[in-house]
């Protein structure tokens, strides 16, 4: 054969790039490419091996023409910039590559290169230092616009021009930053800022708009399905506030990664009133999506949880919500409290759809260092794994510390162990458990929380490789006191909170953080014998709101709420939060309201999670179930 001179290892001859990475995949036994030397000046193929095989180690080009030839790393270097550029490298470069390369002996890269191409540089493999490679074809991108005259066409309008010899090979670079410009693939239709009779749930809506999805995806559940995006995930072109009248609404450049994840997997993303009981919270601060979830307006919300924003509202309004493993999705592009508390997850009405949201949005996107463990997007099956409807051969620990303490509602204890009694008659192995640092778990969270918190309400936050949005730090900095005095309470609180922690205690974050490794840790251990630990996911139903005539009265009823939810923020355990029955409001014995039992996995043990919320939710009907 014409390539023989490479000696691969693997060779994928194919214009198929999905086959190629399955090929791929199949080779590494699953674990994908850990780096890759990229030699083409294919666009297509550079975007390829950049964001579909999600290579997480060194870059470099080898082996290129002696001309010189461009290398596309937008999509892992500038994605924040509206217009991209390209680096420009020539043989003296690449043969510095070669040298390191046959000095440290590398092996097994992927080499991506046009077949045509092959023999014109069969010599440069031929050191034994280079074997091993994988090779494979692809063809240059099309529909690109950029022709011939668009250079000087570009320069015109000021006067300026260039070398007629050098046009040409302008225009290749001029197509490559036109690539990397059109970052927003769908178009948003009729954005709008509803009108009060308009509105759903109170004010469940901050913009409503209509994104269509890819209706070619084959391989999602997700066609057709409608999802609403937390209004701190960024939406290219929508405007977003945060919930709050403290800054103008800033108009964001890109879509979050999980925005972009849902599309290409085909779903359409378009005082929150409790709602099956008007005047009752819904929980928060994903209030509005949980309250859309259960009131059948859409089918997922996709929200973040950094103490219990997920699974708080979905057990108070009767959602399904799952807070995945700390980093299994990307939070790029989206609002962050503290990177180490910052989770991003759906809710919906049944674990299926949030185990197929899940497998739309999550892995390592390139760009996110909270998810440099993820693994590759689309490789993780949770909704296929969702099969069994018995827990044969699963332990499961009921905690103690979850559910005997004096704040956990009676009807909700019940309604709790009744759920206990379910996974037992499903054929689990239940056994009390107790994890005295528990309990430590909400004061160790918020001390972090204010501390780092305030920082970033502040604009202070550092130290992550990632996206940065810097349009929104210019829209709400520098803060002024009518501003201040314009956020929620709990905002409020928390910066005040976290300035006089630091001053005061000096080195207190750290010691927060040292003691929530224990509990991690104390959990791990737990996890080496049981499967999953249960509890109540709130210690009580949904509250009334808190009346705005002080600032006591608007937090109270929510004090308590995040006993054990804000725990799994700091260990970073997966948590999910399922609706299992119904209980008294706490002011009013008829009206009843949702209670969720919360399952708990180890760190990385989503799929076993998703699979015990299954089979539970599948042995009965939670709306039939009344404890009181």
């Amino acid at each position: 054969m014409h390539n023989a001179a490479l000696k691969p290892d693997l060779i994928v001859d194919t214009l198929d790039t999905a086959m190629a990475s399955r090929d791929i995949l199949n080779f590494t036994r699953d674990e994908g490419i850990a780096a890759a030397i990229v030699c083409t000046s294919s666009i297509e193929a550079n975007r390829w091996a950049l964001t579909l095989l999600r290579i997480r180690g060194c870059l470099g080009v080898l082996g290129i023409p002696p001309s010189p030839w461009y290398f596309d790393s937008a999509p892992i270097a500038f994605r924040e910039l509206s217009i991209m550029g390209s680096y420009v490298c020539g043989a003296e470069s690449a043969g510095r590559m070669l040298d390191v390369v046959a000095k440290w002996n590398i092996k097994s890269q992927l080499t991506i290169l046009p077949f045509e191409r092959i023999p014109d540089i069969v010599r440069t493999y031929e050191d034994s230092g280079f074997q091993g490679r994988i090779v494979v074809q692809l063809l240059d991108g099309v529909g690109n616009p950029v022709k011939e005259g668009d250079v000087e066409t570009t320069l015109q309008p000021l006067n300026l021009s260039i070398r007629l010899e050098d046009a040409a090979d302008y225009q290749p670079l001029l197509a490559a930053v036109h690539d990397c410009a059109e970052h927003r693939t769908f178009p948003r239709q009729n954005v709008r800022l509803p009108d009060l009779d308009k509105q759903d749930f109170g004010h469940a809506w901050v913009y409503r708009f209509l994104i269509e999805g890819e209706t070619s995806s084959k391989t999602s559940n997700l066609n057709g399905k409608i999802v609403c995006i937390k209004d701190c995930i960024a939406v290219a072109d929508v405007p977003q506030s945060f919930g709050s009248d403290a800054f103008p609404a800033w108009i964001p450049r890109i879509d979050a990664t999980v925005v972009s994840r849902l599309l290409d997997a085909g779903a359409n993303i378009g005082i929150v009133e409790n709602p099956h009981a008007a005047g009752y919270s819904s929980g928060g601060s994903t209030s509005g999506g949980a309250a859309l979830v259960a009131g059948g307006v859409v089918d997922i919300a996709l929200g973040t949880d950094q103490g219990g924003s997920i699974r708080v509202p979905a057990s108070l309004s009767g959602c399904v919500g799952f807070k995945p493993t700390h980093g299994l999705v990307s939070f790029t592009g989206i609002s962050s409290g503290d990177p180490v508390d910052d989770h991003a997850g759906p809710i919906a009405r049944s674990v299926d759809d949030v185990a197929a949201c899940l497998d739309a949005v999550a892995g390592y996107d390139g760009i996110d260092d909270r998810s440099l463990g993820a693994g590759r997007p689309g490789s993780f099956d949770f909704q296929a794994s969702l099969t069994r409807a018995r827990l044969d051969g699963i332990c499961v620990g009921v905690l103690e510390e979850g559910y005997t303490s004096e704040h956990v509602q009676s009807g909700v204890r019940n309604v709790f162990l009744q759920s206990v009694d379910r996974l037992r008659a499903l054929g689990a192995h239940v056994e009390s458990v107790s994890i005295p640092l528990h309990v430590e778990g909400p004061s160790i969270w918020t001390i972090q929380q204010r501390i780092s918190g305030a920082a970033g309400i502040l604009g202070h936050s550092s130290g992550r490789r990632g996206l940065y949005l810097t349009d929104f730090e210019r829209a709400r900095l520098p803060w002024t006191a009518p501003n201040v005095q314009k956020l929620f309470p709990s905002t409020q609180n928390t910066v005040v909170n976290g300035l006089y922690l630091q001053s005061r205690f000096p080195g207190l974050y750290g010691k927060a953080m040292n003691v929530g490794r224990q509990i991690r840790d104390a959990y791990e251990t737990c996890f080496e014998r049981f499967d999953v630990v249960v509890m109540p996911t709130t210690p009580f139903v949904a509250p009334r709101h808190g009346s705005r005539d002080s600032v006591l009265e608007c937090l109270k009823p929510s004090i308590g709420m995040t006993l054990n939810t804000a725990v799994f923020n700091i260990t970073g355990h997966p948590a999910l939060s399922l609706p299992v029955g119904w209980s008294a409001a706490v002011d009013d014995k008829a009206v009843l309201l949702p209670v969720g039992l919360q399952v708990v996995g180890a760190l990385w043990q989503d799929k076993k999670v998703l699979q015990v919320a299954k089979a539970l939710e599948s042995s009965f009907v939670w709306q039939d179930n009344k404890a009181d």
